[in-house]
């Protein structure tokens, strides 16, 4: 078999681009090289996915490395095994931060100079909806040069592993927003201006600078360097993993959380199902930037009240409040609100209109931001009591509406199936050489890296 046969058999097409394929070969693809020297870093004795092409289809040329397909899982198995004992040379785990419905996050001290970091550690797990494919977006999206901003978590490295991918990332000791919220029993609006500044700071920077939708901007996104972030410390915006860059084939597929959802995802979600009910064709999905200034609005309410100016907790009967199919409105309660300046009452009704043709972003929203950073504070401004509501449904509101809609799940569903079909074909491949091939895996568990 020559090396040529070989580089073809493990490569498929999949979204306009070819890429080695990743059913069963982990996340090795070119495009990694790419995102590791945008990022100015290097793999000390570790071989990245370009170069792994590389060894195989040169070891090939030798007659060195294996032709059928269990001993090329074999030989891929070993690489990963020397990024693993390389990794455990690097860092040491510290203690769990947080866990979600695909990863979980470590704070680790890397043992060549002591420095703390986050590490993101995401199974690969090839039938879940949030796989290999949102991954590597996810990792395009962390290697832009433009996403350097002190109001962004940064990433320091990306590793992979047997069973697991690795994120290295700036840690923010503080925990995120919604732990400080649950809390804090009173907040006024300067401790909103100094969260919100720098929200917006961020969100603004990530539309107009790195031209990137969050698309899940929301408290547990928001992380802090320090506790009581209404006091000190700064806070950040953190986790891209459903974040879409402009113009991006991303943003066809309909992803956030329920609470902090834009009335018009809402209605293509309403749409979608009734296109999937009834047989017909799908609605052609179209947003922009104003679902994230619309979920910053949420957030901004959310830290005056302690809860979204829409929720219940039955889903149906939240995305009805937001689309206002129930009469629902958007109300200032006195308290807190009433102490709260003419600008901070503006701002949250520009960015909460269900009209995303009359929404603030973009340069409008920095102007209206800045008039409202530097107007008059009201005296006091405070509430006594933060309503329960938070902390009764803050599990609630951590569910994320990771796949929804036809046209989502239909993606969702075609990718499997194309990653099944992509491994048959490599298996048949390898059959008609006269090879026997086993049946890979169809699941990878995650793997005990502390």
């Amino acid at each position: 078999m020559q090396a040529s046969e070989v580089v073809g058999i493990l490569t498929c097409h999949r979204r306009r681009e070819e890429r080695l394929c990743t059913a069963w070969f982990g996340l090795s693809k070119p495009d990694y090289m790419a995102a590791w020297s945008a990022l100015g870093l290097r793999k000390a004795n570790d071989v990245d996915a370009l170069e792994f092409e590389k060894m195989i289809a040169a070891d090939i040329e030798k007659h060195k490395a294996p032709t059928d397909f269990n001993a090329f899982i074999d030989h891929y198995n070993r690489l990963m095994e020397e990024r693993a004992a390389f990794f455990r040379r690097q860092y040491r785990i510290k203690e769990l931060l947080g866990m979600g419905g695909f990863s979980k996050v470590v704070s680790a001290k890397r043992l060549i100079d002591g420095n703390s970091f986050a590490l993101k550690i995401s199974a690969k797990n090839f039938t879940e909806k949030r796989s290999i494919e949102l991954l590597e977006d996810e990792l395009r999206i962390w290697a832009k040069e433009e996403l350097i901003h002190p109001g962004l978590v940064q990433l320091f490295g990306f590793f992979e592993l047997p069973e697991a991918t690795v994120l290295v990332t700036e840690i923010c000791e503080g925990g995120c927003l919604l732990d400080a919220l649950e809390e804090v029993e009173s907040m006024n609006e300067a401790s909103v201006r100094k969260i919100g500044a720098q929200v917006i700071s961020a969100i603004l920077h990530l539309h107009q600078v790195a031209r990137v939708i969050h698309r899940d901007i929301k408290p547990e996104n928001v992380l802090c360097t320090h506790s009581s972030p209404h006091i000190e410390g700064r806070v950040l915006l953190s986790d891209f993993g459903l974040a879409a860059e402009f113009e991006s084939s991303g943003l066809a597929r309909l992803v956030g959380t329920p609470e902090y959802l834009a009335p018009e995802l809402v209605d293509m979600l309403h749409k979608g199902r009734k296109a999937m009910a009834t047989g017909g064709p799908r609605p052609q999905l179209k947003y922009d930037e104003r679902v994230d200034t619309w979920a910053l609005g949420v957030l901004m309410y959310e830290l005056f009240t302690g809860f979204p100016p829409f929720n219940d907790a039955d889903e149906n009967k939240l995305l009805r409040k937001i689309l206002g199919e129930d009469g629902s409105a958007l109300e200032f309660p006195n308290d807190p609100f009433g102490c709260c300046s003419p600008g901070c009452i503006s701002l949250l009704r520009a960015l909460l209109d269900r009209d995303p043709g009359k929404r603030l972003f973009g340069d409008a929203l920095r102007s209206e931001a800045d008039s409202w950073l530097h107007s008059e504070l009201p005296e006091g401004g405070t509430f006594s009591q933060r309503p329960t509501f938070a902390i009764e449904t803050a599990k609630f509101r951590r569910r994320k509406l990771k796949a929804t809609g036809l046209a989502t799940k239909a993606c969702v569903r075609f990718a499997i199936e194309g990653r099944n079909s992509a491994a048959a074909s490599i298996q048949q491949k390898f059959r008609n050489k006269g090879d026997k091939a086993s049946a890979p895996p169809t699941e990878a568990k995650a793997q005990d890296i502390s």
